[in-house]
């Protein structure tokens, strides 16, 4: 029998999160304080086109000429960061502490330096996102988001029910891959089982007496 755990419930989720966040905060505690006292997070000189480094064109075009679709706040938040990294006068010990931190331990870093804002500082830049959101739609009135699908999942291209046979893949690498996890099962011919290929020894040694055995058939 085949036990499973119940669902966790968003409260149990969002108190899980909610620790992690609180985690990171109190490993970081050091250098989340340095940085706050180093970069002026809460006064940015500039503007969105220095920020995106786009003055003359628009900043969420790709080379292609696709559209990008606008980083959410934090990211944002992110890319101001690095701008006041490279752009911020410091001392040289300040440059060296910042030079010592690789991109993902500086990730880690900032993602707990913006679990430590309290409301009123994430709202900062959220006012700030906003203007984001508006120079996108303004510059790209009629873009929609359209999330795209896994290819392999619409890999199927033909399937008969009637003949029972296994679908077949266009991907050659997804057709040999399922192949090699699928078990092999040879299926025979079912037999019909008759009163007489039924061995009744061990019925009359259970009842204890040479009763004939009455076969019922209970398909």
């Amino acid at each position: 029998m085949r036990v499973t755990n119940p669902p966790r419930s968003r409260r149990a989720t969002s108190n899980s999160v909610r620790n992690n966040n609180s985690n990171s905060v109190a490993v970081y505690r050091d250098e989340i304080n340095r940085i706050k006292q180093i970069l002026p997070l809460f006064k940015v000189p500039y503007t969105l086109g220095q920020i995106f480094n786009s003055e003359n064109q628009s900043p969420f075009l790709k080379p292609d000429g696709k559209i990008k679709r606008p980083p959410n706040c934090f990211m944002f938040f992110r890319q101001i960061t690095n701008i006041l990294i490279k752009n911020t006068e410091m001392s040289a010990v300040d440059k060296l502490f910042f030079k010592n931190l690789d991109q993902p331990l500086l990730s880690q870093i900032l993602g707990a330096l913006w679990n430590s804002f309290t409301l009123s500082e994430q709202s900062y830049y959220r006012e700030l996102y906003g203007e984001v959101t508006k120079l996108h739609k303004s510059l790209h009135p009629d873009w929609k988001y359209k999330p795209k699908r896994s290819k392999a999942i619409f890999k199927v291209v033909k399937f008969d029910s009637h003949d029972q046979q296994e679908p077949q893949y266009q991907d050659q690498e997804i057709s040999s891959a399922i192949s090699e996890v699928t078990p092999q099962i040879e299926v025979t011919p079912q037999t019909e089982v008759t009163p007489t290929d039924i061995d009744l020894s061990t019925f009359y040694l259970f009842y204890g007496q040479q009763q004939p055995f009455q076969y019922v058939n209970f398909l």
